[in-house]
């Protein structure tokens, strides 16, 4: 009647004859009332506490014990480490070993951390055998978290354990030497076979691993074995580790085992279904390939209908995207890409289509850019301007700014407007590279065919003074390089020397960096003296850099 499961399924009357047995001072009564409603069906944490003290109080060791844990834990109650050192050195003093592991705890996570004190504790624990203070003892040992003597004392007794059988040391003595400070491979190796081959399931995992992985003992037939070894007892890393390697490695590759482990691995793992489904693609079930798609995710499903369409399987190709679309309809825009990116224009024109029909973002620019090239359908550059329109005012696409600032400065589905065209471009100059690079350079197009009104220009240069206050200059010459040297045309650069000539200071400074770029410091130098001298603070930062002319 005492144990911790009769516990759990006594009936109302029974409950009622402990309450009156502990109200009359039995003290096992009042433990076993903490364990009803601690552990069993009807929990009741505040009350269990309540039973516990009661024993505890009168000198039961598992009641003080539980107390400790139950302050340590805190769940409903409160933590209160204070407590639960006080309980828990209550029971360790009557000899109760999990209550040192306890109070190993309480020392090591306490707000009053003493680890050696706490390296005390677990130590005790351990030799007398705890499994979960051997594994903590493991860990320590590996932190080197204790001062060098306990830790010689430690590693001492835990190698001499590990001699004398006991596997939860051999396989913490694999670990330590497999990724500790000291990494000894062979002793890790050795160390996990001893485990492995006494039955220790998680040191015939790191063992299969270690010969699946690690040059000196690589043995694919090995690693097979005791990966399955692990499985079989349900590792559920193991499953996973033996399907693929029944699936990748030629000398072991069996279709047959990879899908029993990888199915057994996919009810805890999501990897598993993924690779379940490239199986079934490869052996050409396309039913079961699609079902452990759908499993893993659209972008399994939309991996593998890129796989049919490379392959010039469009049906195929359509099933997978159909059922991805129906899983996440974001991926519309990626599959019209990958349509248009096998020259499928058609296709990726519909799925754009049907990308604005479900409210997908991205597609509309898109759409617009099929229409300004005449892809797919008839070139209309009145709808180009369209599409780019409502990705702007839609969905704040950056692309379509881009384009619809061009249709605006080239006056292209609208009247030119450069104006609205500057005012689009400048939201780009904070976004990626890209997008800052391709902006800057329709600004500048722009602000010379505005000269007259000077606002683009004067708004660049504002711009770019205060961006030069926020890099290396050195940053700011290699940012322009990729566009002002390769893609200024004579007409740019003879207007620009005809405005720095008359002294425009903007002109002045643009040419200085273009012929510093250039690696023509002489004008570089003439240029940005010329602007220098009429306050331009750019143009002195540029003068003064080190090695700007060498």
């Amino acid at each position: 009647m005492n144990t911790m499961e009769e516990n759990k399924m006594i009936s109302q009357e029974e409950l009622e004859q402990w309450i009156q047995r502990a109200e009359g001072g039995d003290c096992e009564m009042l433990y076993l009332l903490g364990e009803y409603y601690y552990t069993g069906t009807k929990k009741d944490y505040r009350r269990a506490l309540a039973y516990y003290l009661q024993a505890a109080e009168a000198g039961h060791i598992l009641a003080q014990r539980r107390a400790g844990e139950m302050y340590m834990v805190g769940k409903k109650i409160g933590k209160n480490v204070n407590e639960a050192t006080k309980w828990s050195t209550l029971a360790a003093e009557q000899g109760d070993i999990v209550a040192h592991y306890q109070l190993g705890d309480c020392y090591w996570n306490g707000k009053k951390q003493d680890k050696n004190r706490a390296f005390d504790h677990y130590f005790l624990a351990t030799k007398a055998g705890y499994i979960p203070a051997q594994q903590r003892m493991g860990e320590i040992i590996h932190a080197k978290g204790i001062d060098n003597k306990r830790l010689a004392e430690a590693l001492e007794w835990v190698e001499s354990a590990a001699e004398q059988g006991n596997t939860e040391m051999q396989f913490q003595l694999g670990e330590m030497y497999r990724m500790g400070d000291k990494k000894d491979t062979t002793r890790a190796f050795k160390y996990y076979k001893m485990a492995a081959e006494a039955g220790y399931e998680p040191a015939q995992f790191e063992l299969g691993r270690m010969y699946q992985s690690v040059e000196e003992v690589k043995d694919y037939n090995e690693a097979t074995k005791w990966l399955t070894l692990s499985a079989e007892q349900g590792n559920a890393w193991a499953q996973l580790d033996l399907g693929h390697l029944y699936q990748h490695n030629k000398k072991v590759r069996n279709f047959d085992e990879a899908i029993k482990w990888l199915t057994l691995a996919a009810e805890h793992l999501a990897p598993a279904s993924e690779s379940l489904a490239l199986i079934y693609y490869q052996i050409k079930d396309k039913e079961k390939a699609l079902y452990w798609a759908a499993r893993s995710g659209a972008n399994t499903l939309v991996r593998l209908g890129e796989e049919y369409l490379e392959h010039k399987n469009q049906q195929g190709a359509e099933i997978f995207f159909s059922r991805a679309a129906e899983v996440d309809k974001e991926f519309i825009s990626s599959i019209a890409d990958i349509y248009e990116k096998n020259d499928y224009d058609q296709e990726a024109f519909e799925w754009r289509m049907r990308g604005v029909a479900e409210g997908v973002e991205e597609v509309k620019c898109q759409i617009g850019r099929m229409y300004e090239a005449g892809i797919a359908i008839e070139k209309d550059i009145n709808q180009a301007f369209y599409w780019y329109a409502r990705s702007v005012e839609e969905d704040d696409d950056t692309e379509g700014k881009l384009c619809l600032a061009r249709c605006y400065e080239l006056g292209r589905g609208v009247k030119a407007d450069l104006e609205k065209a500057t005012d689009l471009l400048f939201d780009h100059l904070d976004h990626n590279f890209y997008m800052s690079s391709m902006a800057e350079r329709l600004l500048l197009r722009i602000a010379l065919k505005t000269k007259s009104e000077k606002y683009a220009l004067q708004e660049k240069i504002e711009y770019l003074e205060y961006k030069e206050q926020q890099r290396d200059i050195n940053q700011y010459l290699h940012y322009y390089s990729d566009y002002l040297e390769k893609t200024t045309t004579q007409e740019e650069l003879s207007f620009w020397t005809s405005e720095a000539e008359q002294g425009d200071v903007e002109a002045q400074q643009l040419l200085g960096v273009y012929y510093a770029i250039s690696r023509e410091y002489d004008d570089a130098i003439y240029w940005l003296t010329q602007a220098a001298e009429q306050g331009d603070t750019l143009a002195e930062k540029l003068l003064d850099l080190d090695g700007l002319y060498s």
